[in-house]
């Protein structure tokens, strides 16, 4: 809260979010054209799951290869599932 009071307070966020055309935007006012999160489902995401591709190079957004799948990071060292361009779930 104390950096909630330093920003100004609730009516300076708001004041804030407003200017910016508010939380949920249009299509029109997007961002971007494709949006901070990406929805990945298949058998590496059984259930599903929303990964954040703010962080990621585009290059890593696609993967092709070997999936090895571990319960720890000490079994991925055991089985040698940890190579460059592996991926860990």
């Amino acid at each position: 809260m104390e950096d909630v009071h330093r920003a100004g307070g609730i009516m300076a966020i708001l004041g804030e979010i407003d200017r910016a055309g508010g939380c949920i935007r249009s299509l029109e006012k997007a961002f971007s054209l494709e949006g901070g999160l990406a929805i990945l489902t298949a058998n590496i995401a059984l259930y599903g799951c929303a990964v954040k591709t703010a962080g990621v190079d585009a290059s890593l957004l696609t993967f092709s290869g070997p999936a090895h799948l571990v319960e720890s990071q000490d079994e991925a060292v055991q089985k040698g599932a940890v190579r460059e361009l592996s991926l860990l779930n």
